[in-house]
């Protein structure tokens, strides 16, 4: 078959009869000169447009001129590259994922899961697998993007959680954005069972927090800390709506927690959306969930006085002059202290109440800071401070146990009940 070769700038036009590809500079180098392309990249917006902007995206579409060509006919046509990160000369297979071909291992791929562990499990596969011009494999409906993640996984050269050597815990959210779709697809349950366990980090299902804001971890991949504790903030409650609801009770367990980060938000976010980027479109919820983000919101901001901190007017109305409970022994011996504990307490309260710190917030999960329970124990009788940390626990706990109903998603046994169906359905 005749080629017919045009020179324009930087790009080269080729001719199959009436079929037309337009090849740029190889990925390979597109990957040395923009890291950001790779699986450990930050940018997870500008991923997003090299996927659909660059030339190779639409393979996979039967509407496509490349889609109808054999892979010889890409091989012919220099459309399909190595990719630099992982091509194991040790690998025993070769997989073309949209133009991009992956040496790796069997062994890996299998443990992977789902369509891979039927394919390449316990000797299932046969035949010539490492020739770069013979694939063993087309994987149809991935992105190559999708797959470095998935193999950056299997290969341990990234993970989607972890707890660091502070004991602080990390979240690789763009890992979980990116693969929680190919899970869904390919069925790869070990992969799903790792999300899990980070999505637990970020949306606890099991037990009330331990700690204030300590569903809070690092989030991993973050630009600066302005991102990190800015816009990201805003943007990744509205992304977690949006995913876990395509997929049925697949991710049920996360959903109130999921709405509670929404609940932070302004109503301004919830209604309108978050700019993630300077030229990018707002980050929406979808349209159904606004509704129930608004109500949600709403209820959640008034638990902060009806459950959170109740004992604090508990005490104001059924306490005073001077005592603060039933045991209260009076102001503790400080030089130049000559409030006794319950004008202190009154003291506080007021100021509470002028700074809306009771009832104008949406954060019903943390209770009193470290700050705060030290200004107590400063200023209150033993007693009565011991009064107050019982009371901040328990108030936590009960709104821990409603929150779910604040979304209209019921209790938490009902939560569960529909994630424990979903995890069920998986091995069906």
């Amino acid at each position: 078959m005749a080629l017919t070769e045009h020179h324009h700038h930087c790009s080269k036009h080729f001719h199959f009869k009436k079929i037309k590809v337009r090849i740029v500079k190889p990925i390979s180098d597109s990957l040395k000169e923009n890291p950001r392309y790779l699986t450990r990249s930050v940018q997870h917006k500008r991923r997003l447009k090299y996927r659909w902007n660059h030339p190779y995206a639409g393979y996979n579409s039967p509407n496509t001129a490349a889609a109808r060509m054999t892979l010889e006919q890409r091989y012919k046509a220099d459309l399909i590259t190595r990719d630099t990160q992982f091509w194991k000369e040790d690998g025993d297979v070769c997989l073309v994922v949209e133009a991009v071909e992956f040496r790796v291992h069997m062994e890996k791929m299998a443990s992977a899961g789902g369509v891979y562990a039927d394919m390449f499990g316990e000797g299932r596969f046969e035949g010539e697998c490492t020739s770069a011009q013979k694939p063993a494999v087309f994987i149809p409906d991935t992105t190559a993007m999708e797959f470095r993640f998935l193999l950056a996984i299997l290969y341990e050269t990234s993970v989607i959680s972890t707890v660091l050597p502070n004991g602080k815990t990390w979240l690789y959210w763009e890992a979980v954005l990116i693969l929680i779709p190919l899970v869904e697809r390919q069925r790869l349950r070990p992969i799903r069972e790792k999300i899990f366990v980070g999505l637990e980090m970020l949306f606890p299902s099991k037990a009330a927090p331990a700690t204030p804001a300590s569903f809070k971890p690092i989030i991993g991949g973050m630009e600066n800390e302005r991102h990190r504790w800015g816009r990201f903030f805003r943007v990744f409650p509205i992304q977690a709506i949006n995913l876990f609801s395509q997929y049925g009770n697949s991710y049920a367990a996360f959903m109130p927690m999921a709405y509670y980060h929404v609940a932070q938000l302004s109503v301004e976010d919830i209604v309108n959306g978050v700019e993630d980027g300077e030229d990018d479109e707002p980050v929406k919820l979808l349209p159904d969930f606004i509704p129930i983000c608004i109500k949600g919101r709403e209820a959640v901001c008034r638990s902060r006085s009806t459950v959170l901190f109740r004992w604090i007017f508990d005490i104001m109305s059924g306490y005073g002059p001077e005592k603060a409970s039933e045991l209260c022994t009076g102001a503790k011996a400080k030089k130049g202290d000559k409030l006794k504990c319950f004008p202190f307490f009154k003291k506080l309260y007021t100021h509470y109440r002028e700074s809306k710190f009771l009832d104008g917030r949406g954060n019903a999960l943390e209770g009193l800071n470290d700050d705060a329970v030290g200004l107590f124990k400063y200023y209150m009788c033993d007693p009565c401070y011991q009064l107050v940390l019982k009371a901040n626990e328990d108030g936590l706990k009960e709104n821990w146990e409603r929150l779910p109903g604040y979304f209209g998603l019921g209790t938490w046994e009902e939560v569960l009940q529909a994630q424990g169906g979903a995890d069920r359905a998986w091995d069906s």
